[in-house]
């Protein structure tokens, strides 16, 4: 009988002090995704203005850039614990290290138990 084992090593590579970073790496923390979502913001904004033109009217546009940040960094968090999910649904343990190669967690999931 052969048991699967797999295991998933994550290393954090922090590059503030202070800074913590889900499951996902780089892509979903920091890169892609959430300059992907202030992109969209973006074009948002500058469909109402092009809306006008097309006989569409809004009351005063304002935009709130706490809000903003709090609505991608919502979503980060979302993705990083979907993959927790993921991984624990698989039985997946994953190992956490800093960029000094310090060991830092070890998340071990088991439905066995």
């Amino acid at each position: 009988m052969f048991i699967n084992l797999f295991s998933v090593l994550f290393l954090l590579n922090i590059i503030y002090k202070g800074t913590t970073w889900g499951l996902g790496g780089t892509c979903v923390n920091v890169g892609c995704v959430p300059k992907k979502l202030m992109h969209y913001a973006g074009l948002l904004g500058h469909g109402f203005y092009d809306a006008k033109a097309l006989g569409w009217h809004f009351g005063v546009k304002t935009h709130e850039w706490s809000e903003l940040v709090h609505t991608v960094t919502n979503h980060v968090r979302m993705l990083n614990f979907r993959y927790r999910v993921g991984l624990k649904n698989k039985d997946v343990t994953y190992v956490t290290y800093d960029s000094m190669g310090n060991y830092r967690m070890v998340y071990f999931y088991c439905n066995c138990c």
